[in-house]
């Protein structure tokens, strides 16, 4: 379960989504877009990597908090 302030967030759509979450909380640094892309999606076109990528992290955007969770191009 992943909580923010004692408050659980979720539900999650698939596994990957909990992941880039999990993922950047823990290193808590900036990530590249095609980075994380290829990382989650390898199997995927580029193209749709970073479609995939935009969609879960609109999604994960709402659940943590825009000011939580900083997207940049």
């Amino acid at each position: 379960m992943v909580t923010k302030d004692d408050v659980a967030l979720g539900p999650f759509r698939s596994p990957k989504e909990m992941a880039l979450l999990v993922y950047l909380a823990h290193t808590g640094q900036p990530q590249s877009r095609d980075f994380m892309a290829e990382f989650l999606w390898e199997d995927r076109l580029p193209e749709q990597a970073r479609s995939n990528l935009r969609t879960v992290l609109t999604r994960l955007r709402k659940q943590a908090g825009e000011d939580e969770l900083i997207v940049t191009r």
